[in-house]
């Protein structure tokens, strides 16, 4: 049993390997599995080993697998909720620039300034189109 179990996925507990339970069947094969002793995140071997030894290295293997650092899960949900502010961003941006664009199609209009409407026009389709470049970047 050379190899170190990392700390617990769920709690960031660091545990041992004292833990392991094996389980000899009645057919002479072992079965290995350990469970965290603070949250209760459990590994255990998929199948039957010929030697408890074998048993313990699969649960330790299954348990090292499916660790992920605590810091990059906390990073992680730090990015996503920095994501979600700017998709809100994006929104509020758009919404403004729509009323700004609209008011000032109209004014034109009103006034009968065709050059300065398609100008407008052209960069309310900027806008448009940009909007539509961000949403992509969320899927």
């Amino acid at each position: 049993m050379g190899e170190e179990l990392k700390p617990c996925r769920r709690c960031g507990l660091d545990v041992t390997p004292d833990g392991i339970e094996v389980t000899q069947t009645d057919t002479g094969t072992y079965t290995a599995r350990f469970e965290c002793p603070d949250c209760g995140e459990v590994a255990e071997t998929c199948m039957r080993h010929s030697s408890e030894d074998f048993a313990v290295a699969d649960v330790i293997d299954d348990w090292n697998r499916r660790w992920v650092d605590p810091a990059l899960l906390a990073r992680l949900a730090e990015l996503e909720a920095e994501k979600a502010k700017l998709a809100r961003k994006c929104v509020i941006f758009q919404t403004l620039m729509e009323n700004i664009m609209g008011t000032a199609i109209i004014e034109t209009e009103e006034h009968g300034d065709q050059t300065a409407g398609a100008a407008l026009a052209a960069i309310r389709g900027s806008i448009y189109d940009t909007y539509h470049e961000l949403q992509e970047v969320d899927r």
